[in-house]
């Protein structure tokens, strides 16, 4: 069955924003939110990537102990409903919305960490560039490829809004 990811308007905006600022170089956030079942992830805050983030052209590393903290913020604020649900970043100039090799490997990072608690990380790309970013989700899971290696295995998926 299809994945569909729903995202609130107001946090389209904002990525489009913050990705338009640093449209030269790669930037992006975390996203908070639950998955209302199997093949529904409900987005419903996204947390920027903080003030000592690093932002290259090839690159997007957050700043990790303030995500950690505003995760651990929202995570209390919603009634420990909302979690860790995964990350969006920008390929500047790309035309292509698959997954790097290197967004592959975060995957797989995300999900083989047990405080994560996210088997099933979302990816959002923006791709393009200030005038038009194009986005493109994706949802990811280990899969057993041969003996004894584990790959990621990703799934496009349909993004759809809402209003808060």
């Amino acid at each position: 069955m299809p994945k569909l990811i729903w995202i609130p308007e107001s946090v389209v905006e904002a990525m489009l924003k913050d990705a338009s600022r640093w449209h030269d170089l790669e930037t992006g956030g975390t996203f908070m939110g639950y998955w209302s079942d199997a093949n529904v992830a409900v987005i419903t805050k996204m947390i920027y990537g903080g003030s000592e983030a690093i932002r290259t052209r090839s690159s997007f590393s957050p700043d990790r102990e303030w995500e950690q903290s505003e995760i651990d913020r929202h995570y209390r604020a919603s009634g420990r409903v909302d979690t860790y649900i995964g990350d969006w970043h920008t390929h500047p100039n790309a035309q292509s919305g698959e997954p790097s090799w290197t967004d592959r490997r975060c995957l797989k990072t995300i999900i083989r960490s047990p405080e994560a608690r996210a088997p099933r990380p979302v990816m959002i790309l923006l791709c393009g560039g200030p005038e038009n970013w194009l986005p493109h989700a994706w949802v990811g899971q280990l899969k057993r490829r041969a003996f004894l290696f584990e790959g990621v295995e990703t799934t496009a998926a349909t993004i759809s809004t809402y209003k808060t």
